[in-house]
């Protein structure tokens, strides 16, 4: 049994790094913030326990393809939790942008501002590209 979990969860491992690798290209920094994939479930994990969301929750759906998920960071502070970013893969559309105890960023201009730029130069350029 212990073996087969652990084999799930390499399984899983292989999965999301791959998913990972797939969403550096949305990787991008402007105005003194910055905007990144996870670099591990670990680090999945820490999101959820700083911010107080369940972001590490969406590990299965992030493995399968199924949903993106992104770190806003300061630049100054590049390691630390500030916003969680959902985007749908199929639709490169934000599904959520949360931030400590889910609070979400509708009412912070800063950050729905860069989240905007984000999509329209870095995603949505992206998308452009590869129809032409």
């Amino acid at each position: 049994m212990a073996q087969m979990r652990f084999q799930m969860n390499e399984d899983i491992q292989e999965k999301f790094q791959q998913q990972i690798e797939i969403l550096e290209k949305y990787k991008w920094e402007k105005g003194g913030l910055m905007i990144h994939p996870p670099k591990s479930q670990e680090e999945l994990a820490n999101e959820s326990v700083v911010l107080h969301h369940t972001v590490v929750c969406y590990l299965g759906k992030i493995s399968d393809g199924k949903t993106a998920i992104l770190f806003i960071r300061k630049v100054t502070e590049p390691d630390k939790p500030f916003y969680t970013l959902e985007l749908n893969p199929k639709t490169l559309a934000v599904v959520q942008c949360r931030t400590d105890h889910n609070a979400s960023y509708e009412k912070q201009p800063e950050i729905m501002g860069f989240v905007e730029t984000w999509l329209k130069e870095v995603v949505h350029n992206d998308k452009r590209e590869k129809t032409t």
